[in-house]
């Protein structure tokens, strides 16, 4: 049997015996047998390790769920409780005011109703000796009598105000609480890969992706591709093969409208350097105004500020005493 081929016969090749030869694979094999058998175990012992801590990401998981729960019924009833102790409160300020106002109201009442009974008893007793009383009667108490009238004619009735309305401001306003929070949250890596952008992945520990999916672009805007798809390039040096214009239409209110072609243009260009080289393509002379989609663009902003892509038109205004 061939060394190097494994034909049984073979003429440019030294050979050797096939009993000898599959002792020596057997060996061979048995040995990468007992390296894999190392590795099975090494996974093994990971798989179990994972395995606990999936279990203990989920009795971590009920603990704090039931933490959750458990501080949310004490606040609740913390917060039923001070609703209550609020209700009370101001159902005894109510009985306390409307007490008051009820006693100052119950005075004044009972001091009418003595004042009335006192004027209706002196008209009762005059009326009656004016009707009943004997000449003699008349003219021994009537002098008293007439004094005590012109006495109640001449008094004042108490004013009494309407005390101030009775009301409730009603005031339902939801405290303000905080129940607690949650931390294990895994946050994105930071960590610079071997091509320099950050992994930006939430993963394991010293388990940071190999593929960076960053896009590149080129100066002028254009994508180039992912970071593992591009591989490591100068893109400073690299030329787009893709169209680079943006065309310009001229608006004139003396001629038809006229557009311009502005070639190598970037998605970094400002909006005045785009202006500038519509003047040079025109006789223009006074101030201009770039619209794209209706908005009227400033100058002091790029092209990409406002996601305008190659290809596109822009819009320029100028007054009539431009020469078109």
């Amino acid at each position: 049997m061939c060394l190097y081929c494994a034909l049984l016969k073979h003429k440019e090749h030294s050979f050797t015996h096939l009993k000898d030869h599959s002792t020596l694979v057997r060996a061979e094999v048995q040995g990468k047998i007992e390296q894999v058998k190392a590795k099975a175990d090494e996974y093994r012992a990971l798989c179990y390790q994972l395995q606990n801590q999936l279990e203990e990401e989920k009795e971590a998981e009920a603990d704090i769920d039931y933490q959750i729960v458990d501080v949310a019924s004490k606040l609740k009833e913390a917060i039923i409780s001070e609703i209550d102790r609020q209700k009370e409160s101001l159902r005894a300020e109510n009985r306390k005011i409307s007490a008051f106002r009820q006693k100052l109201l119950s005075s004044e009442k009972n001091e009418a109703e003595s004042k009335l009974a006192y004027i209706g008893s002196t008209m009762e007793f005059a009326e009656k000796r004016l009707s009943y009383g004997s000449d003699y009667e008349i003219t021994v108490v009537g002098s008293d009598t007439k004094e005590r009238l012109e006495t109640l004619g001449a008094e004042d009735v108490p004013s009494i105000g309407q005390m101030l309305p009775r009301a409730f401001n009603e005031t339902t306003e939801i405290p303000s609480f905080k129940l607690g929070s949650v931390h294990g949250e895994i946050e994105a890596c930071d960590l610079k890969l071997p091509c320099g952008h950050p992994c930006g992945d939430k993963h394991l520990v010293c388990r940071s992706k190999t593929s960076c999916l960053a896009q590149i672009r080129l100066k002028c805007g254009h994508q180039l591709g992912s970071c593992y798809e591009v591989g490591d390039v100068d893109i400073n040096k690299m030329r787009c093969s893709k169209g680079h214009q943006i065309f310009i239409q001229l608006q004139s209110e003396r001629r038809s409208p006229r557009t311009v072609t502005i070639n190598d243009v970037s998605l970094n260009d400002s909006v005045a350097s785009m202006k500038t080289r519509a003047f040079k393509k025109s006789d223009a002379t006074l101030s201009l105004t770039l619209v794209f989609a209706g908005k009227t663009l400033r100058d002091d902003l790029t092209l990409g500020d406002y996601g305008i892509g190659f290809q596109s038109t822009l819009f320029l205004h100028r007054s009539t005493s431009a020469n078109a």
